[in-house]
C-alpha cells in the first residue's frame, strides 16, 4: 500500500510537469490528449519534456544530441556547422571519461544568436548554465570578488549541490569588450581578462565549506570583435585595399591582435565562428524560425482579428533593409517595428474588430504611411 502511495505521488509530480508543459508551448487552443500525442512528435516539445520531467539528470551523455541539435536549428537559423562543434564539445566534457572540460571560444557578428544558442541550451538541459556580462566588470573590485561572485552565482544555478556547479557552464557574454590596446603598461581591460583568466585555469575556491575546483567547469567566451574581419593589413603597396576576412577564417592569431591576451586565450582550445547571415538566411528566419519577427507579429494581429497580409517582394525588401543594418537577425525587428508603427497607431485607436485586414507592401517598408486597412 506504501508502494502504491510512492507511485501516485510520483504521477501526480509527472503529470504537474506534463500540464507546465502544456501550458509552457502555448499550444492551448488543442486538448491536454492531443498534446500528449504531439509530445511525441515534435522534437521542440520532446527536449521541452526533457527539461521538465528528468530533472535529476546531471549528464548529457543520457540526453539526445540529435534533438538539441533539432532545437537549436529550429530557433536558431545558418549556423548549423558551429551548432554541431558546440554539441559535441559539451557532449565531451559531460562524458565520464573527461579528465578536464574544454573551453569554447565563440566569435561572429552580431545578431546571429551566440548567446542565444547558450540561452536555448540553458531552458533545455539540466546543467547549470549562467551568463556573465564582461561589460559590468570594472577594475576597482577586488581580484577576488569576480571569481567569487561568478562561481557563487553557478552555485546559486546549481540549487546548492557543489557536484553540478563543479560541472556547470559559465558563459562569458561580450568577451571583445575586454580587448586591450598595445601598451607599455598593463591597461584595465587586460588586468580584468587576468583575473579571469586564474578562475579558468584549474582554480581553487572554498564554497559552502568545500573546495571547488574549476577544471571541470566549462568556459564559454562569447564576443562579435567589431571590425576584426577588417584588419588584415595590405601586404604591399600603401595604398592597397584592405583584405576583407571572413568570420569562419579568423583564427586566434585574429583575436590576439585584437586585444586578446595570449595566456587567455591559451585557455580556449576550441574556436567557432559563427557566420554572417544571407539574404537565404534572413529570408528563413521570417518565414520559418521558432523566433521569426514576422510570424510573432501574426500572432499579435490575430488576437485583435486583424489578419496581416504580405507577399514575397515584401518579404525580401524586409530582408534587404536589415541587412544594411548590419546587426543580423536583430535588424528584421527594427524594419518591421518602422514599417508598422502608422499601421498600429490605426489599429489601437480604434474598437477591436473594426478592422479585418492589414496590407502591407514592398512600398510600405520604405513609407510607413503606405499600407492598407480593411474592414
Amino acid at each position: 500500500m506504501v508502494e502504491k502511495k510512492k507511485y501516485n505521488e510520483k504521477t501526480e509530480i509527472l503529470l504537474n510537469k506534463i500540464q507546465k508543459l502544456y501550458e509552457k508551448s502555448g499550444m492551448i487552443d488543442i486538448n491536454f490528449k492531443d498534446f500528449l500525442k504531439k509530445i511525441k512528435e515534435n522534437s521542440h516539445l520532446n527536449i521541452l519534456s526533457k527539461e521538465l520531467i528528468n530533472e535529476n539528470n546531471t549528464s548529457i551523455e543520457q540526453l539526445d544530441i540529435k534533438k538539441l541539435y533539432d532545437i537549436l536549428s529550429y530557433n536558431i537559423i545558418g549556423q548549423e556547422e558551429a551548432h554541431k562543434k558546440i554539441l559535441s564539445t559539451i557532449w565531451k566534457n559531460f562524458s565520464e571519461h573527461s579528465d578536464k572540460a574544454e573551453n569554447i571560444f565563440v566569435n561572429g557578428p552580431t545578431g546571429v544568436g551566440k548567446t542565444e544558442t547558450f540561452q536555448i541550451l540553458a531552458n533545455s538541459i539540466d546543467v547549470p548554465i549562467i551568463f556573465e556580462d564582461c561589460t559590468k566588470f570594472i577594475v576597482a573590485e577586488e581580484e577576488g570578488d569576480y571569481v567569487e561572485k561568478i562561481l557563487t552565482d553557478l552555485f546559486i544555478a546549481s540549487n546548492g549541490n557543489i557536484n553540478k556547479t563543479a560541472h556547470g557552464i559559465v558563459v562569458l557574454d561580450n568577451i571583445d569588450k575586454l580587448a586591450s590596446v598595445a601598451s607599455d603598461m598593463p591597461t584595465t581591460n587586460e588586468v580584468l581578462q587576468i583575473i579571469l583568466l586564474k578562475m579558468i585555469d584549474n582554480y581553487k575556491y572554498m564554497i559552502n565549506n568545500t573546495i571547488l575546483e574549476t577544471k571541470d567547469i566549462t568556459f564559454v567566451a562569447l564576443g562579435n570583435y567589431s571590425g576584426i574581419e577588417r584588419m588584415n593589413e595590405p601586404i604591399l603597396g600603401f595604398n592597397s585595399p584592405q583584405i576583407r576576412k571572413e568570420y569562419k577564417d579568423i583564427n586566434f592569431n585574429d583575436i590576439n591582435d585584437f586585444g586578446i591576451i595570449p595566456e587567455f586565450l591559451r585557455c580556449f582550445p576550441t574556436l567557432i565562428s559563427m557566420k554572417a547571415l544571407t539574404q537565404n538566411d534572413m529570408k528563413k528566419i521570417l518565414l520559418e524560425s521558432a523566433n521569426s519577427p514576422l510570424i510573432n507579429l501574426k500572432k499579435y494581429y490575430k488576437h485583435y482579428g486583424v489578419s496581416f497580409t504580405y507577399d514575397n517582394n515584401t518579404i525580401l525588401e524586409i530582408v534587404n533593409k536589415a541587412i544594411q543594418y548590419d546587426t543580423g537577425a536583430r535588424g528584421l525587428q527594427t524594419v518591421l517595428t518602422d514599417t508598422t508603427f502608422e499601421a498600429d497607431m490605426e489599429i489601437a485607436c480604434n474598437k477591436i474588430g473594426t478592422f479585418k485586414e492589414l496590407i502591407i507592401s514592398a512600398e510600405t517598408i520604405n513609407n510607413p504611411k503606405k499600407y492598407i486597412l480593411k474592414k
